[in-house]
């Protein structure tokens, strides 16, 4: 299993809830409240479906780390789709991203060597 990470810094506070917009339509994370929106933004092309659509995606997370930091995870099967996702991300990223971000992404990508885990149901 592979893994890229995406840390992205600078982010004004105010803009961190549209950056997770724009990123999360159609992920299946939404609530009620903001379902409508995210479908529209989902049409416009948001970004979740992408990593799905890569043959080898195992999983994908978006974090709000505070302080104007999100960082996504991916997880893929193998390093190819590992690296294709990246490759995709950095071309959406450039295409609906520019205006919220002042910095590029700090991306890493490597192998995972441990891992542990617990069934859980999905993030509603």
């Amino acid at each position: 299993m592979y893994v890229a990470i995406r840390r992205y810094d600078g982010i004004e506070p105010s803009a961190v809830a549209e950056f997770v917009r724009r990123v999360s339509a159609d992920s299946g994370a939404s609530t009620p409240a903001v379902e409508q929106e995210l479908g529209r933004w989902a049409a416009e092309g948001g970004f979740v479906p992408l990593p799905r659509e890569t043959p080898g995606f195992e999983a994908y997370y978006l974090v709000d780390a505070g302080n104007g930091v999100v960082v996504s995870i991916s997880l893929f099967g193998d390093r190819d789709a590992a690296e294709e996702s990246t490759r995709g991300a950095a071309e959406w990223v450039s295409r609906n991203l520019a205006d919220l971000i002042r910095l590029p992404p700090q991306v890493l990508t490597g192998e995972v060597v441990a891992q542990r885990t617990t069934e859980h149901p999905p993030l509603a």
